[in-house]
């Protein structure tokens, strides 16, 4: 995995997670709770996300091998996941739309949230999850792993952040600064869709990639 490939895989992820795009909604989340169980939550939240990133990427080819699944066919359904996703954050923001309405009010009446609903689904849903195992299928040595595990640990530190900061950061962004930010993520996450798909559909049919002769 090169440089270019690195950046690419951090940048997906972190547009997956999004935490800029959650920040409305772990502000409501937690409005009753004192500064100290925010605190909590926030950094539990984080920890979460970064687990769940980091043992996708180190099950990642023992899962897809386990199922039998082809690493092109794979990126390929990951790939429609990303655009999918990325259409409804360019509508408005798929973090509302990750957890129903009942998980929503179930979310107020528990003693933690951090992981459920926050990091899952929220932050680190099924998109974070099977992209983390696209690219960790084609990671080659311990080189790779170590650059999926470190984009893992500095995602979950920017969640930190954002979630610590969530009051100040919302009163500064308001609702139109999180839907600006929101939908350039849906954007780069359309486009890595599209890529994703692209190379995976012309693995399965080598057929695709090969130039239309005018009859």
């Amino acid at each position: 995995m090169d440089v270019s490939d690195a950046f690419k895989a951090f940048v997906t992820l972190l547009a997956l997670v999004n935490p800029v795009g959650v920040v409305p909604i772990y502000v409501s989340l937690v409005a009753d709770r004192d500064s100290k169980e925010q605190a909590a939550i926030a950094r539990t939240a984080a920890l979460a996300v970064a687990a769940i990133i980091a043992i996708s990427a180190v099950a990642g080819s023992a899962i897809l091998g386990v199922f039998g699944i082809e690493v092109a066919a794979f990126r390929a359904a990951g790939g429609l996941i990303l655009i999918v996703m990325g259409l409804g954050m360019l509508r408005g923001g798929p973090q509302a739309e990750r957890s129903t309405p009942d998980e929503h009010r179930d979310a107020l009446d528990r003693a933690s949230i951090a992981v459920v609903p926050l990091a899952i689904p929220l932050l680190a849903g099924p998109g974070t999850i099977a992209t983390t195992l696209v690219y960790a299928s084609h990671a080659r040595g311990a080189i790779d792993y170590g650059v999926l595990i470190g984009s893992a640990v500095v995602i979950g530190l920017i969640t930190w952040l954002c979630l610590g900061t969530a009051h100040g950061l919302s009163r500064r962004l308001g609702k139109n600064g999180v839907g600006v930010a929101t939908r350039i993520f849906g954007l780069l996450l359309v486009a890595m869709g599209v890529e994703f798909s692209a190379v995976g559909l012309r693995t399965l049919w080598p057929g695709l990639a090969q130039p239309v002769t005018p009859a």
